[in-house]
């Protein structure tokens, strides 16, 4: 069993046990004892003769019904915590990854983000290089940039403009394509961006993985805590000094549990952002992770 154990999959996997093991134990205790468990008319009744006396533990047959009685609900409560650990969302996101689906092919060829080492003084340099990989759809968008995303992006770089960074979109890096990348000699923001308004994304804990998947009820994407790993892994073996801070930004729709998506994003060192986003406004924002991580341009003096 993982170490999280997702909200969502305990509540479902108690809901699923709940109508089995509730409904099975109501029908056969009251077609052996006439006694129906889920009734509070029942239990009433049954308070009320065990005070009037009517009804005594002195039999076989009664033991076994106050017994019941007794760890019916706590029996229920404890297989409960035992099947928790059955992981139902990610057997749902195998049997959606199974199934067949066609990419289809990007027509603008993108670039490979190729870090360089230049010297001790210099440190590190970020360069781009064409490359003809076709690899992994980035996360927020399967197909082709949409108009939301460019918006989006023009946005966070004319946000980004009168700081000292330099901006990377549609860069590839170890099989991945990340949406952008804020960067200088020394550090970078990696950045995976979505986009879509009035969609709930949900995940579990289990990420790390090149079949993990987002699921919203619009469909599934690439896990953005997936690229973002392998951008970094990448970068950090050409570049083991350089300064990289992973991010997935929402610039529109939501999270299911957005308390949960932050804790299992902070097990990879990613922080959960938002931009102009009125769907997550309990987000922290990119502006302020653009703002206190690099320094803004002097203003020359005409």
């Amino acid at each position: 069993m993982s170490k999280h154990v997702s909200l969502l999959n305990t509540l479902l996997i108690g809901l699923i046990w709940s109508v089995f093991y509730l409904g099975a134990g109501d029908y056969l205790i009251k077609q052996w004892y006439q006694f129906q468990i889920l009734s509070f008319t029942d239990w009433k009744q049954l308070v009320s003769d065990f005070k009037q006396g009517y009804f005594q533990v002195n039999s076989l047959n009664s033991f076994i019904f106050f017994s019941i009685l007794i760890f019916f609900y706590p029996l229920w409560l404890f297989i409960w915590y035992l099947l928790r650990s059955i992981n139902l969302i990610s057997v749902f996101k195998k049997r959606r990854s199974s199934q067949p689906h066609i990419n289809t092919p990007i027509q603008n060829t993108p670039k490979k983000f190729t870090p360089k080492k230049m010297n001790m003084q210099t440190g590190v340099v970020f360069t781009i290089s064409p490359t003809q990989t076709n690899t992994t759809q980035s996360a927020s968008s399967e197909n082709t940039t949409s108009q939301p995303e460019i918006n989006a992006l023009n946005d966070i770089i004319k946000f980004a403009t009168p700081f000292q960074a330099e901006a990377f979109k549609s860069i590839r890096i170890n099989d991945c394509l990340l949406d952008l990348s804020l960067a200088t000699d020394e550090k970078a923001l990696l950045i995976v961006l979505l986009n879509r308004s009035n969609v709930s994304w949900f995940f579990d804990s289990d990420q790390n993985a090149p079949e993990s998947l987002w699921f919203s009820e619009e469909g599934h994407i690439p896990s953005p805590i997936y690229i973002l790993n392998q951008v970094q892994d990448a970068l950090q073996a050409e570049n083991p000094t350089v300064e990289l801070k992973k991010l997935i930004v929402l610039t529109a729709g939501s999270l299911m549990d957005i308390p949960e998506s932050q804790d299992i994003c902070t097990q990879h060192d990613i922080q959960l952002l938002q931009f102009n986003n009125p769907e997550t406004p309990e987000l922290p924002t990119l502006q302020s992770i653009i703002e206190t991580t690099f320094d803004k341009k002097e203003m020359k003096n005409e």
